[in-house]
C-alpha cells in the first residue's frame, strides 16, 4: 500500500527550508519547498533548471508549469490578506515586495509564518505582511499522479564521504580518545585515593607508589594527546586537500551559465568551507559514538555513588540539551543568510579589483561603493545577530550548569555529614560527572556543528552536483 501524500492545511504547515544558492533562483527555492513538504525531495539544481531559471529569474507561469510535471494540481490566484486567511490553504507560494517569491506556511494570531529562500524561517506581523504581498498567490495540492521520491540530504552521508581513505588516521584518533577516558577514570580513583588514605597520614608507605603511579599517568595522557593532534591534523590536511581537489576539477568542467549566475567571490568562498568540514568531521563527528558509549558508563558509575546526585547531573545535561537545539534552529538562519551574503561581498570585491580601470574611466566609484558597502552592511548585521544570540541565549547553558553543580556539592555534603559518603568519594563523584559532561557538551556540539555543517555542504553540492 501506497504511503498517504499530505494534503495542504488551514493552519501552518511544517515546511521544510531551503536556501537560494544564486541571485534569481527564490522561485525555484520556493518549488523545491512545496515538494519537500510533501515529501518528494529533488535536488534544488534540478528544479531550478525545470523552472527555467535564468539571468532573468524565473516567472509564475514557469513555477507552475514544472509543479505540474511533478504531479502537483498548480494554479495561480489574487487574494486580499484578509481572504488568504481565512479561505488560503497552506503551504503555497506568495509574491513578495513585487521582486521576489517566499513560502506561506500560515497565518496564526496576529503572525505570519514564512520560508524565504534568502533570509530563512521567520514570521512578520500582518501589517507588515499588507504592505509586502502583491496579492499573487500559486497554490498547489498533489494529484493522483504525485508520487514521493528521494530523502533529504544527510549530513551525516555527506561526511562518510569525506572520510573514505582515511579509516586508519580515524582509528587512531578513537584510541587515543579511549586511551584519555581511561585516564580520566583513573584519575577520579587517585583523587579519592589522596584525600581519603594519605590525606590523613593513614597509609605513608603510598606515597612513592601513588606518585609514581601519577606521574606515569600524566606521561600517557601527554602522548596520546600528541598522537591525537599529529593524527587529526593529517586527517584535516589530507581531506581539505582532496575536498578542494575535486571541487577545482568541478569547476574547471562546469558550463559559462554556471558562472554568469554566480560571483567569483562566492564561488572562492564556498572553496574555503571545504576545510572547515574536514576539520568538523574529524574533531566533531569521528568520536560521536564513541562519546555516547562513555556517557553511558560515567552514568552507570555515578549512580552507584548516589541516585540523587546523579539525577541532578542528567538533568543538567538534558537542559542543555534542550536550549543547544533552541539556539542551533536560531543560528541555523544566521548562518545560512551570513555565508550568502559573504559570498556577495567577497563577488563584489574581487569584481571592483577586476574591474577598477572601467569603473574610474566611467567615473562609477560612487555608486560601485554603494553596492559594495551595502554588501558589506549585510554581512555585518548577521555578525551582530550571531554575537547577540550567543551572548543572550548563550549564558544560559553555564547558569544552569552552575545551579546543579551548587546543587550536587550540597547533596554531597549532606551526606558526609550523614556518614555515608567521604570527601573523598565527593572529588571521585565531580571528577565522573565532569567526565560524564565533557561527552554530553560534544555530542551538543555534535548537534550545532551538523546544523551548520549542512549549510557548507548546500553550498559545495550546488557545485559538485551541478548537471
Amino acid at each position: 500500500m501506497a504511503d498517504k501524500v499530505k494534503s495542504p492545511v488551514k493552519g501552518v504547515a511544517k515546511v521544510p527550508m531551503v536556501m537560494q544558492l544564486e541571485a534569481l533562483e527564490c522561485g525555484a527555492a520556493c518549488l523545491t519547498m512545496i515538494l519537500a513538504y510533501y515529501d518528494k525531495w529533488i535536488p534544488l539544481e534540478q528544479v531550478r533548471e525545470d523552472c527555467g531559471v535564468s539571468r532573468d529569474g524565473s516567472n509564475a507561469r514557469n513555477i507552475l508549469c514544472a509543479a505540474r510535471s511533478y504531479g502537483l494540481e498548480a494554479a495561480g490566484y489574487r487574494f486580499e490578506v484578509e481572504d488568504l486567511r481565512k479561505e488560503g490553504e497552506f503551504p503555497c507560494i506568495i509574491h513578495w515586495e513585487f521582486n521576489h517569491f517566499v513560502v506561506l506556511n500560515g497565518f496564526k494570531g496576529n503572525k505570519v509564518y514564512l520560508n524565504d529562500p534568502a533570509r530563512g524561517s521567520y514570521t512578520v506581523s500582518l501589517e507588515r505582511f499588507d504592505e509586502c504581498f502583491t496579492g499573487v498567490v500559486l497554490m498547489f495540492e498533489p494529484t493522483g499522479e504525485f508520487v514521493k521520491s528521494g530523502k533529504k540530504k544527510s549530513v551525516l552521508s555527506f561526511a562518510r564521504e569525506r572520510l573514505k581513505g582515511a579509516g586508519t588516521a580515524v582509528v587512531f584518533v578513537v584510541l587515543t580518545t579511549v586511551i584519555g577516558s581511561l585516564c580520566t577514570m583513573l584519575n577520579a580513583g587517585f583523587s579519592r585515593a589522596f584525600l581519603d588514605y594519605l590525606l590523613p597520614g593513614k597509609n605513608p608507605s603510598w606515597i612513592i607508589p601513588y606518585f609514581s603511579g601519577m606521574g606515569l599517568l600524566c606521561l600517557i595522557q601527554l602522548i596520546a594527546a600528541w598522537i591525537q593532534a599529529v593524527y587529526s591534523l593529517r586527517i584535516n590536511g589530507k581531506l581539505a586537500a582532496v575536498g578542494n581537489s575535486s571541487y577545482m576539477w568541478k569547476i574547471l568542467k562546469l558550463p559559462m551559465v554556471f558562472f554568469t549566475q554566480r560571483m567569483a567571490g562566492d564561488i572562492q568562498a564556498r572553496k574555503e568551507s571545504n576545510a572547515t568540514i574536514a576539520s568538523n568531521v574529524v574533531n566533531t563527528l569521528a568520536p560521536l559514538v564513541l562519546n555516547t558509549g562513555m556517557m553511558i558508563f560515567y552514568l552507570v558509575v555515578m549512580l552507584r555513588f548516589s541516585i540523587v546526585m546523579t539525577a541532578f547531573g542528567v538533568t543538567s545535561v538534558f537542559v542543555n540539551m534542550l536550549m543547544a537545539r533552541i539556539i542551533s534552529s536560531k543560528r541555523i538562519n544566521i548562518t545560512r543568510v551570513a555565508m550568502r551574503d559573504q559570498g556577495k561581498l567577497q563577488g563584489a570585491t574581487v569584481g571592483a579589483m577586476d574591474m577598477i580601470e572601467t569603473i574610474k574611466a566611467s567615473g562609477a566609484e560612487n555608486g560601485y561603493f554603494e553596492r559594495w558597502s551595502g554588501y558589506q552592511a549585510s554581512v555585518s548585521s548577521q555578525n551582530i545577530k550571531y554575537v547577540k544570540l550567543d551572548q543572550y541565549l548563550g549564558m544560559i547553558p553555564q547558569a544552569v550548569s552552575a545551579f546543579f553543580n551548587i546543587a550536587i556539592l550540597t547533596q554531597g555534603v549532606w551526606l558526609v555529614i550523614q556518614g555515608h559518603f567521604t570527601v573523598g568519594m565527593i572529588m571521585a563523584f565531580q571528577s565522573f560527572l565532569n567526565s560524564f559532561m565533557g561527552p554530553a557538551g560534544q555530542l551538543i556540539q555534535a548537534g550545532q556543528v551538523l546544523q551548520e555543517m549542512r549549510t557548507d555542504m548546500e553550498r559545495i553540492e550546488d557545485v559538485m552536483k551541478y548537471p
